[in-house]
């Protein structure tokens, strides 16, 4: 598996645009963390700056290691080189737990 061939993308924007879409290579995913039992914290690395993007994405209570699990086995065993994340505009996430009704936050890495 290349990490350099496949990319994660993220659009926070929650009209018809993708004004705030994002994409990353899988290499640059630093960390994925639970911070409480409905909030799913992920770095990902801006190469344009020295930190890490940091996207705050609501799940369904408890179901943070779905998150992970689903989120790692795409990454490592799916056939798609594009990996959705979340796009608040969609609705739409490779995970089955993302709850749209919070919407994706992001924290420019400064």
């Amino acid at each position: 598996m290349d990490l350099s061939k496949k990319f994660l993308y993220v659009n926070t924007a929650t009209d018809a645009t993708q004004d705030e879409a994002r994409t990353y290579p899988a290499s640059g995913l630093k960390a994925v963390y639970e911070h409480d039992a409905t909030t799913i914290r992920l770095h990902l690395q801006n190469n344009i700056a020295v930190d890490s993007d940091l996207f705050v994405i609501t799940i369904t209570s408890g179901e943070a290691r779905t998150f992970m699990k689903e989120l790692v086995n795409e990454i490592n065993y799916g056939k798609q080189a594009f990996i959705n994340i979340g796009d608040n505009n969609l609705n739409d996430s490779i995970s089955s737990v993302v709850d749209f009704g919070t919407d994706i936050t992001i924290t420019e890495a400064s």
